[in-house]
């Protein structure tokens, strides 16, 4: 027999293909028997494209770690002000190591009694001028005010605190814990602007400028 024949005798006993209908049902299935592995917005794609602002003011009602360190202090380094909330551990080591490195008054820590608002009411940032989409003839610095709630960005692990930003005009930054079930992943990514899995790798800058991503959030 020749090598033809043989391929056209194998063809016989293919499997039928599956239709696309058949296909499309199937991951279907797959994403409702594994949610937890398909989070809204991975860390990859968090990356804002840059518009006209920036961010102004970083809110963290999120665990102490290293990478929430490092994200206040570029924060702070662009010009934004930090306000952590005092009932999380660890929260009074970060504010002084920011106040340390200053400006001091564009740090604050803030209690459960006080809201986000007032939190943000609490702070003076001087933004810097936009020039345009190109950054020609870029326009003298604003003057020194309260940071706009449209610039501010939440830190946190909570669904209340994403609903809360959600309520203020603020955009929230969710962070899937270790140990999560997939039930409690759906419950805070129902509320969040954007979930991460988690923060290495993310910078300030991936936080700033509410522009396509928001307006526009990738798919999965």
């Amino acid at each position: 027999r020749s090598y033809e024949d043989f391929v056209l005798s194998c063809e016989d006993f293919a499997p039928p293909r599956p239709s696309f209908e058949a296909a499309m049902l199937a991951r279907l299935l797959l994403a409702m028997l594994a949610p937890a592995l398909v989070l809204r917005h991975s860390r990859a794609r968090v990356r804002m494209i840059r518009n006209i602002d920036s961010m102004e003011c970083l809110i963290i009602d999120a665990p102490m770690c290293a990478d929430v360190a490092r994200l206040s202090a570029e924060a702070l380094d662009d010009g934004a002000g930090v306000a952590i909330a005092d009932w999380r551990c660890g929260c009074e080591q970060l504010a002084a190591a920011l106040r340390e490195q200053g400006p001091a008054e564009r740090v604050l820590t803030f209690g459960r009694a006080c809201s986000f608002t007032r939190a943000r009411q609490q702070l003076l940032v001087r933004p810097d001028g936009f020039g345009g989409s190109d950054g020609f003839g870029s326009k003298p610095r604003e003057c020194e005010r309260v940071p706009l709630p449209a610039r501010c960005v939440v830190l946190t692990d909570e669904r209340a605190s994403c609903v809360e930003a959600m309520e203020s005009g603020m955009r929230s930054v969710a962070v899937a814990q270790l140990g999560w079930s997939s039930a409690q992943v759906r419950f805070i990514d129902a509320a969040a602007d954007v979930l991460l899995d988690e923060l290495a790798g993310t910078c300030a800058s991936d936080l700033s400028t509410p522009g396509a991503f928001w307006l526009n959030p990738p798919l999965p």
